[in-house]
């Protein structure tokens, strides 16, 4: 709480652009980092990965099928930002928020393994799509 104000915590100062926002919607929205429309306007290179609810046995499971994950890397592969709609988008963007924290790339969390069946492999086949990995394949939502 300290660092909000600009006090020093133990985990340094307060970095308001990895403060992930959730939007309590139906269907929920999760989102960190940076937008397609701020890395393009900001000249950034960047790749995209997507990866749709409609290919997660999970979320047929759960009856709901609709949403979308889509993470932006950089060249090298460090996630610039994550935006999730479906069931569970406000849960799971914490993952997200702490791999951009931790300067993660998307081939670290695609090589992390993931509970299965679970919707946290959503944002897990995101990242595998960015690097040309991913192996369920469903027709997107772009």
């Amino acid at each position: 709480m300290e660092g909000i104000f600009g006090g020093e915590t133990h985990k340094g100062n307060y970095d308001p652009s990895l403060c992930p926002s959730p939007i309590f919607t139906s269907p929920e929205i999760g989102s960190v980092g940076k937008t397609s429309e701020e890395l393009a306007a900001a000249g950034a290179e960047f790749k995209t990965g997507r990866f749709p609810y409609a290919a997660s046995g999970k979320a047929h499971c759960d009856g709901e099928p609709d949403g979308q994950a889509i993470v932006h890397a950089d060249s090298s592969g460090r996630i610039l930002g994550v935006h999730i709609i479906g069931r569970e988008a406000t849960t799971i963007i914490a993952e997200a928020t702490l791999a951009i924290g931790k300067g993660m790339t998307v081939r670290d969390v695609a090589k992390t393994v993931h509970s299965h069946p679970t919707l946290s492999e959503i944002f897990a086949e995101a990242c595998e799509d960015a690097i040309g990995m991913a192996i369920h394949k469903a027709k997107s939502l772009r």
